[in-house]
């Protein structure tokens, strides 16, 4: 882990060192999510075209789910009590 984080953010051990571990984890998670973005915007113009239309849209679809993971993941981190809020304002038109 200590390495891929090396790598990707290109950090000295003792950068990576002086991280909390909480801090260590986000950064970690993120990799995958930030490399899966960057592909999305560097997919070659030339190959792109080339696929049929199911193979591009079943490749874009892959990678975007990948890039876009985590917060997807953080947004299904609700309580009980913030889905009720939700519910009853929404349905019920309260605050």
């Amino acid at each position: 882990m200590k390495a891929r984080i090396a790598r990707f953010y290109g950090w000295r051990d003792e950068e990576i060192e002086s991280l909390d571990v909480h801090t260590f984890n986000e950064y970690f998670k993120c990799i995958s999510a930030l490399e899966n973005h960057e592909q999305i915007l560097s997919i070659d113009a030339a190959s792109f075209p080339q696929m049929d239309k199911t193979n591009r849209s079943r490749r874009f679809t892959e990678i975007k789910k990948a890039a876009y993971n985590i917060i997807e993941e953080e947004q299904r981190h609700f309580s009980t009590d913030d889905i009720a809020k939700e519910l009853t304002r929404k349905f019920m038109g309260g605050n």
